[in-house]
């Protein structure tokens, strides 16, 4: 039917070239023969004109076939597009210039439920009193072709019609109009809207910047908390596509960059810097939006501010890799930079580093006599100015509790690693002000230097450790710098530790004592007990040797109270059998780790118990040094002493540092001259000098006065010339087993005038 109202495109009919050259062979065969022209006879006109009837009815039956044939095939042509109008499932209609419906599918027809053929379709189909709104467009009936959705009233759906010009047989223009279902499009839409618009409203209350970004990266939404989050407001990213970009840190703007391509995952943690200038922390949570044809529709970027939990986070590792108290390095961050160097070293063929401990002197004593609080103010003084001595691409780490270490980096030659380790020393022993305390704290260096590229970490810190060792084996503030033999030295040395372990428990200390005279009579007045130990391979071994390591490792503690119970004991014994020996004093060494112990007077009070020693008849040896280095504290320590009636001795005086106005405070019975004065006063006068001003400063102060290391006449002579009250020295007696001290006391054993003692039990030193 279409086709029969809207005409098909078809060939034109035409006269075949055979039939016309059949109807002129005709009209020529009366004329000729055998090759000849005949000439017209008296019936010529009939012929002609029979002639031109037949070549009429020749062209007219031809022109009769060719146009059947081509109705036949229009009519096909017609029924195929109908066909095909009515297979389509789709609802189509055909309206003239002023709406009326021309044509309706079947499709159509069953969808409004009736043929509104003939009748205006603005009013047959939609209700309308005038012309569609899409009707209205003169070019539609042009040459253009138009979209449209509405919503229609015969059916609660949506369409959408697609419009096209039509040429009529009569040559005027029709609108083709084919409607597709979008209803359920339509439904997906709204619920991407209702959607959009609960994520807008969700967007719009919440602290998280939302941000939309198109396919291209065009900016199409930001949510109103990006003034919080940034300080600029909606209209100011809505004005410039690209701010966001604009604002992030330039160490961060690559990393943006390929977090918005995917490239990095769906989170990303970055800097910006504010509208106020303020540097912020950000995260951004990526979200790709795909469409139904499973294409990007583009990004929702989700972004919030971090900064209070990044800079918390940013502490953490700070305090997971710094000590607290002083803010150096810790051990963990020393042991990585440690590594970093020695893998350098392998590396570049030039590249010079040192590695060196530094272990603080006399820390402990300063905790236990003034407190820790005091004690962690002085370590924190000190760390300050060690970081102050080194370069700034040096590290000064706490690897422990009073033990530091130093990396010394980029050097040129081991002359530059020693100026600055000795720059840390005089740091170090520069005086401390604490609360009103002044101490005098050292500290004592091991290093290594320029250390070979086949030296790993930890054979690194192994050797530091050695040199370290060393250096305070030597005594307060000392270096060492590492040398191959010191492995021999530190093996004998761990060796020895083994052994004094094993002496400890094994019995294999004992006490020998050596008698204190009166210088100006040589009266007996005392002995002062002295520890020995008989090694069962080495034999005896001087306590130069073994007491220092007895003070590194603790064990002094139980050695000391060994010492002191034993001899206690012998001296009761003494005391019980031999008349001679009840108005004789004990002397024994405190050393600086028992004087500083919280239990000190418990533990001797129960030892005089237990012994039956009297406590007036113990003096106590305490150095110059331990009492000064916690003066303060001392003074209450001496005084509960004192309470139980025991003496107290400076020993080795002079070989310290020492306060008057303390000394008046200490609570003091004697005072002992070091022996390195008493053996080159004799020497020159001003040595001699010395000596005398030593004794009369004890002498203002009250106190008696000891002089040991006495090993001439001459000697002698000059200290009764002083006034010195005592004497110790080989001059008199060397240290003695108990055996022999006992029969010292009864008279047997007296020193020759010369000088020469008479009894000579073993050779070996004094104390150390």
């Amino acid at each position: 039917m279409i086709g029969q109202i809207y005409p098909l495109q078809g060939k034109r009919p035409t006269l075949f070239a055979p039939s016309l050259m059949a109807v002129g062979t005709l009209l020529l065969l009366p004329g000729k023969a055998h090759g000849a022209s005949l000439p017209f006879t008296g019936d010529a006109p009939l012929l002609i004109a029979l002639g031109v009837c037949l070549v009429v009815i020749a062209v007219l039956t031809i022109l009769i076939h060719t146009l059947r044939r081509h109705k036949l095939r229009c009519l096909e042509q017609s029924n195929e597009y109908d066909a095909l109008v009515d297979a389509f499932d789709g609802q189509l209609y055909i309206c003239s210039p002023d709406g009326t419906v021309e044509f309706m599918n079947p499709a159509m027809i069953k969808q409004i439920g009736r043929d509104v053929t003939g009748e205006p379709c603005y009013k047959a189909l939609f209700g309308l009193e005038e012309t569609c709104p899409w009707c209205v467009n003169v070019n539609l009936f042009i040459n253009e072709t138009a979209r449209y959705e509405f919503h229609a009233l015969w059916h609660s759906t949506w369409f959408e019609a697609v419009c096209a010009p039509v040429k009529r047989r009569d040559g005027k223009i029709s609108k083709l109009v084919m409607l597709t279902d979008i209803s359920k499009r339509k439904e997906m839409e709204n619920h991407l809207r209702i959607s959009e618009e609960r994520y807008r409203t969700i967007a719009e209350h919440t602290h998280a910047m939302e941000v939309w970004l198109g396919p291209e990266g065009e900016h199409r939404y930001t949510s109103p908390a990006c003034k919080h989050v940034t300080g600029y407001g909606t209209e100011d990213f809505d004005n410039e596509q690209h701010l966001m970009a604009s604002l992030v840190h330039r160490d961060d703007l690559s990393k943006w960059n390929d977090f918005l391509t995917g490239d990095l995952g769906d989170s990303l943690d970055f800097r910006i810097f504010r509208h106020d200038g303020a540097m912020h922390w950000l995260n951004a949570a990526r979200h790709e939006i795909i469409g139904q044809d499973n294409l990007s529709q583009g990004l929702r970027l989700s972004i919030r501010d971090i900064t209070e939990r990044k800079l918390l986070e940013i502490q953490l590792r700070y305090q997971a890799l710094h000590d607290n108290m002083t803010g150096l390095a810790n051990r963990v961050l020393a042991s990585d930079r440690i590594s970093q160097a020695v893998q350098r070293a392998k590396r570049r063929e030039h590249y010079h580093f040192a590695l060196a401990f530094a272990d603080i002197d006399r820390l402990k004593v300063i905790n236990d006599s003034f407190g820790h609080r005091i004690g962690d103010k002085a370590l924190e003084q000190i760390a300050a100015r060690m970081h102050k001595s080194v370069r700034s691409l040096d590290m000064v780490a706490r690897y422990s509790s009073d033990q530091f270490i130093f990396l010394l980096e980029e050097l040129d030659k081991p002359r530059k690693a020693i100026n600055i380790i000795n720059r840390a020393r005089a740091a170090i022993e520069e005086p401390l002000n604490i609360d009103g305390h002044e101490l005098n704290m050292t500290a004592c260096f091991g290093a290594v230097l320029f250390p070979p590229p086949e030296d790993d970490d930890a054979e690194l810190i192994r050797k530091a450790n050695i040199a370290l060792h060393l250096a305070k084996q030597a005594g307060y503030g000392k270096l060492k710098v590492f040398v191959p033999h010191m492995l021999d030295k530190a093996v004998e040395l761990m060796t020895l530790e083994n052994d004094l372990r094993r002496a400890v428990s094994g019995n294999e200390f004992f006490v020998e004592y050596q008698p204190i005279l009166s210088l100006h009579d040589s009266k007996l007045i005392g002995f002062e007990a002295l520890v020995r130990w008989n090694h069962p391979e080495r034999g005896v071994i001087s306590p130069a040797e073994f007491i220092p390591l007895a003070e590194e490792t603790g064990l002094i503690m139980v050695l000391g109270r060994h010492v002191l119970e034993e001899s206690c004991r012998t001296m009761s014994a003494w005391r019980e059998t031999m008349p001679q020996a009840q108005d004789l004093v004990l002397s024994v060494n405190l050393s600086a780790r028992q004087f500083t112990q919280s239990d000190l007077v418990d533990s001797i009070r129960e030892i005089l118990k237990t012994t039956g020693m009297p406590a007036d008849r113990l003096k106590l040896e305490i150095t110059e040094t331990t009492i000064m280095e916690n003066a303060e504290a001392a003074v209450d320590k001496l005084n509960r002493l004192k309470e139980l009636g025991i003496q107290i001795s400076i020993d080795d005086f002079g070989t310290g540092y020492s306060s008057m106005s303390y000394l008046q405070k200490f609570p003091l019975d004697h005072l002992k001259i070091d022996l390195s004065f008493v053996k080159r006063m004799d020497t020159t006068p001003e040595n001699r000098e010395i000596v005398k001003a030593i004794i009369n400063l004890a002498h203002n102060m009250g106190l008696q006065v000891i002089a040991e290391g006495v090993e001439k006449s001459s000697q002698q002579d000059i200290l009764n010339t002083l006034k010195c009250e005592y004497g110790q020295g080989f001059y008199f007696s060397r240290p003695v087993p108990a055996i022999d001290a006992k029969a010292y006391i009864i008279g047997d054993a007296l020193a020759e005038p010369e000088g020469k003692p008479q009894m000579v039990i073993t050779q070996v030193n004094t104390k150390p």
